[in-house]
């Protein structure tokens, strides 16, 4: 996801607790988006459902 000009991805840290991750994008489509895991990501899973949900939940939270 692109967030405040660079592009993100949440990795599940638990079943409860998620990291918003920078990535960088190797290529894009319609309907998905390629990106290059590094040693920062490789070691979790990367949320592939409900990202916008984990999103607004965090911004709620800085505020």
């Amino acid at each position: 996801m692109n967030f405040e000009g660079g592009d993100f991805v949440f990795v599940a840290l638990s079943d409860q607790d998620f990291k918003l991750q920078p990535v960088q994008i190797s290529q894009k489509s319609e309907s998905w988006v390629g990106i290059r895991k590094d040693d920062s990501i490789n070691q979790y899973k990367i949320v592939q459902k409900g990202a916008y949900g984990l999103l607004m939940a965090l911004k709620n939270k800085e505020e």
